[in-house]
């Protein structure tokens, strides 16, 4: 049972290293993508792909951070906060604070010490809109300057009443993306379970 526990995680943390990749590279294309609605989408289903699975191995504080992290990235995809430049500072800091999550997960080591910070940060960019930079505005700390394509400068949308949950291409992109692995998973967890059943069978008959 450990072991197979184990190739979980294993396979987890090949996935991760592979969503925080395409993390890194999405990232970057928003200074001059023509299309930030689409970059900003494979970042949240990336972001969504490791909140899921984290969630499924038990790894609330991975989970916990990476569900703020989507939410942020949710929030400018469907334009209810206006990209800045400084939004691509942040996500930059959170991508890196993802990163170190994951080693610290796999290592079993602490969580980094300024990870609450950054929770904050990211909280504080969903309810008031733009960040705080951390420096002035003409570059960030990641190099990233003022000059977005103007197709990202869009002006927030607003707010769709609350009502019944429903269906869009996004979500179901995102549910998707991680499926195949939590159907595997499920699959691993039902013939375990089936097998220590029939050795408790055995011990019990004596056969």
């Amino acid at each position: 049972m450990a072991s197979e526990w184990d190739e979980f995680r294993g396979v987890f943390f090949e996935e991760a290293a592979e969503h925080l990749s395409a993390m890194e590279s999405g990232l970057l294309e928003l200074e001059t993508s023509a299309d930030c609605t689409d970059v900003l989408n494979r970042l949240f289903r990336a972001a969504h792909s490791v909140k899921g699975a984290s969630a499924t191995l038990g790894m609330e504080g991975l989970a916990s951070f990476s569900h703020s992290l989507e939410e942020l990235l949710g929030r400018l995809r469907d334009g209810l906060v206006q990209l800045h430049p400084s939004h691509i500072d942040l996500l930059l800091r959170a991508k890196d604070m993802l990163a170190a999550l994951v080693a610290a997960e796999r290592d079993n080591a602490p969580s980094p010490a300024d990870l609450d910070a950054v929770v904050q940060e990211l909280r504080r960019a969903c309810q008031a809109g733009t960040p705080v930079p951390n420096q002035s505005m003409g570059q960030s700390s990641s190099g990233v300057t003022d000059a977005l394509s103007p197709a990202c400068m869009r002006v927030p949308k607003p707010e769709a009443p609350e009502g019944p949950a429903t269906s869009t291409p996004q979500h179901d992109a995102a549910f998707a993306t991680e499926a195949p692995w939590l159907l595997a998973l499920a699959e691993r967890l039902v013939e375990t379970y089936q097998h220590m059943e029939h050795a408790v069978v055995e011990l019990e008959t004596g056969t």
